[in-house]
């Protein structure tokens, strides 16, 4: 006879409320059911509350504290409210919220508006799926303290996510991220919640009204219009959203800067939240791109571009000698940067205080080139938010003028516009300058070998460790970035450890001289490990899940054959990371 299934304290108090009057039929029913089928899941389904990671709040969608469902939504939205009403004001609170196409990101929307109406806050709220670019544009535009966006990005169909957004139209931060915590932690039943209905007077259903402003706003946003309207046509373009909401706005924009040749993924063109050509809607993943791939060849395109859900991220595929390559988010981030920094020194509009901003585990050729042209460059922390954080002070001081910004994950942003990644605008861009390097019969990789033969070549290679579900998972987290914080390997494959970056305890600590240097950035949960031979491994984990990201990358100062090189590079990557592997006595292959 088995043992019955023993619930934390935590997750038995959560049951017990659920299973009481204030939670509807269907609800309890769904909870009996996994009790009596799967209680370690259920387990995981209450046993904490959802937190904001690197995303918003992101779960699969289920019952529970820890999942994605009405409830969740209202108490997160409610403790919003009750945060706004704590920040006391003379005008009335207003609110935008987006959407994508997942299948309960409607739904979940409207239950958002509705509370936030109840609250007496005016909702500005699309009719229809709209990208996340133009959500952050629209909070800008119509002035509203906050913003709500509902999509998981890029994760399998069974997941949504929830991202708030502030006045300035970037991602929250500290201290508004824990004060909504703080709040929402006192929501704790139904009866806490106001709700309202969708034909309440204060909330407002936009169109295409904030589309057309927002192509407007962009298109200055060109470096070569001229020659993008006259010999656009010539370079032929596959589009995917990936069933997404990059349909909405991404065509129209290539159209408007002169892209007319273009071609979609068919099987992929329309919104579907149940994404079902992929497994998961990733423009990261090569499975997410198969379709666009062989619909590049048939079409003999010249570039495919995809984008995830909501369309902050964008891949892009690129036909070069008979053969279909994909870019990583650091080659397509090095291409732009480099096209911009270019094109502005031609035309001598090079500001002096121009700056690019990157995340810590993107690239370092973006430095040497930004150096090149005499442009600073500053790392921060990976979280576009912390781009969109140093947009908004510079707007204010003026301090520094921004030109571009990248993350490794395929996030870039081109323009002044929003406070987040923008998939929309630099779609444009990236055909641009396919398009100038079409016009001088070269492709997007001849543009980035030349880079690599000029700066140096740059490997770069992410490694996702998934560890066991819930808190056994959670344990082997923290359990991994402690040995690594304490104990870090002297050396690796052969490489000697040179410097180790605390991102925590903010130093960084030279091995071989023992001197400790202060790091001037937010404390975060990250370390990164320099070793001889410009290798570098930077280890980051989940904040919510049981993940861990290991950021492999190497430099070769002399680079003459860029395909053997790189070929080199990628298996010393792997040798390395077999040997971290080893080191932390790790069963996954964690690729």
């Amino acid at each position: 006879m088995s043992t019955p299934f023993s619930f934390s304290e935590n997750s038995q108090k959560n049951l017990e409320q659920w299973l009481g009057k204030d939670f509807d039929e269907i609800t309890k029913k769904r909870i009996q059911h996994l009790k009596d089928t799967d209680p370690k899941y259920l387990e995981d389904c209450f046993d904490s509350r959802l937190e904001f990671g690197t995303g918003g709040l992101r779960a699969v969608v289920d019952v529970g504290t820890n999942r994605m469902n009405l409830y969740t939504i209202s108490m997160t939205t409610q403790g919003i409210c009750n945060y706004l009403a704590e920040l006391k004001s003379d005008t009335p609170k207003k609110v935008v919220i987006a959407y994508d196409s997942r299948l309960s990101s409607y739904d979940f929307a409207c239950q958002t508006a509705k509370v936030f109406a109840a609250n007496n806050i005016h909702v500005v709220i699309f009719k229809e799926l709209r990208p996340l670019p133009l959500l952050s544009f629209a909070c800008r535009e119509e002035a509203c303290d906050l913003a709500v966006m509902i999509t998981a990005s890029h994760n399998p169909p069974e997941y949504n996510g929830y991202k708030v957004f502030w006045s300035d139209g970037a991602q929250i931060l500290s201290p508004h991220d824990k004060k909504i915590l703080e709040h929402s932690a006192l929501v704790n039943s139904p009866q806490d919640i106001k709700q309202s209905s969708l034909d309440d007077s204060l909330i407002t259903w936009v169109d295409k009204q904030l589309d057309h402003k927002y192509f407007q706003a962009v298109s200055c946003l060109s470096f070569n219009d001229k020659q993008n309207q006259k010999e656009g046509g010539k370079l032929k373009i596959v589009y995917t959203p990936l069933h997404g909401a990059g349909a909405t706005l991404i065509p129209g924009l290539l159209k408007q800067k002169g892209f007319t040749n273009l071609k979609w993924v068919e099987e992929q063109r329309y919104p579907d939240g149940n994404f079902p050509t992929v497994n998961s809607p990733n423009p990261e993943e090569d499975e997410a791109l198969e379709l666009g791939k062989k619909t590049l060849e048939s079409e003999n395109a010249d570039i495919l571009i995809a984008t995830d859900p909501d369309s902050d991220r964008l891949a892009v595929v690129v036909k070069h000698e008979n053969e279909s390559i994909k870019l990583d988010g650091n080659e397509s981030a090095t291409i732009m940067a480099h096209y911009i920094l270019s094109s502005l020194s031609e035309q001598n509009s090079l500001p002096n205080n121009g700056t690019i901003i990157k995340s810590l585990v993107t690239t370092s050729l973006i430095e040497l080139i930004s150096k090149d042209f005499g442009v600073n460059c500053l790392n921060v922390l990976t979280g576009f938010k912390y781009i969109g954080q140093k947009m908004t002070q510079w707007e204010k001081s003026k301090e520094q003028h921004f030109l571009f910004g990248a993350e490794e994950s395929y996030g870039y942003l081109l323009g002044q516009h929003i406070r987040d990644k923008d998939a929309v605008i630099c779609a444009a861009l990236i055909a641009e300058i396919a398009l100038s390097n079409k016009l001088k019969d070269r492709t997007l990789v001849d543009y980035l070998h030349d880079l690599y033969r000029k700066y140096g070549l740059h490997v770069n290679k992410l490694y996702n460790l998934k560890l066991e579900s819930g808190q056994t998972g959670l344990a082997q987290k923290d359990q991994i970035m402690e040995k690594l914080r304490l104990s870090p390997p002297l050396a690796l494959g052969g490489k000697k450890l040179l410097k180790f970056y605390d991102y925590q305890e903010s130093f960084c600590l030279n091995k071989e001289t023992d001197e400790k240097e202060t790091l001037d950035l937010p404390s975060s949960n990250m370390l990164r490990l320099e070793f001889s031979s410009d290798i570098t491994i930077t280890v980051r984990p989940s904040g919510t899940e049981p993940k861990l990201k290991f950021y492999f990358s190497l430099l070769k100062k002399d680079c003459s054959s860029v395909k053997n090189e790189s070929l080199q590079g990628h298996d010393l990557i792997e040798k390395l990371w077999s040997a971290l592997n080893f080191f932390l006595e790790l069963k996954q292959d964690g690729a």
